[in-house]
């Protein structure tokens, strides 16, 4: 009996210190680590040449209108005013026969967001810039 409670003793003993080998193991639970905030995409980069690019080197129409569609979908959101004129300008050209309606307007499309979202930007009562280009001058 003294035998059982010597060796007791001695169980608790080292479960206490961590030496027991068959003393259930205590490791520290670490809480989960706060999510680190996560950055927003950045915004799709708009390079008339990319779409040139496509444009001028795929050679089989129903191919080429299906990337220009898919790299105004993707790019045509970071586009300026300036370079998504460039591209309506020179989509006939580059486009050729994979130019359809549906492409210009989907570059009107986006031409309008960019002026109506510079137009909400500007103070009330200021014309914005581009319409204030195309309006005709009255002399």
């Amino acid at each position: 009996m003294l035998f059982s409670f010597v060796t007791l003793v001695l169980t608790l003993a080292l479960a206490g210190s961590g030496l027991a080998a068959d003393a259930p193991s205590r490791k520290k639970v670490q809480a989960p680590a706060a999510a680190a905030p996560v950055a927003p995409p950045p915004p799709p980069s708009c390079q008339p040449a990319e779409f040139r690019e496509i444009c001028l080197t795929v050679h089989d129409p129903l191919e080429r209108k299906r990337r220009a569609k898919d790299w105004l979908a993707g790019h045509g959101a970071g586009c300026s005013i300036e370079k998504l004129l460039t591209l309506k300008a020179n989509r006939q050209i580059w486009l050729g026969t994979a130019d359809t309606p549906d492409l210009a307007a989907t570059i009107d499309t986006l031409i309008d967001a960019r002026e109506s979202a510079n137009a909400s930007s500007q103070p009330p009562g200021v014309p914005p810039a581009a319409a204030a280009e195309r309006s005709p001058v009255r002399r």
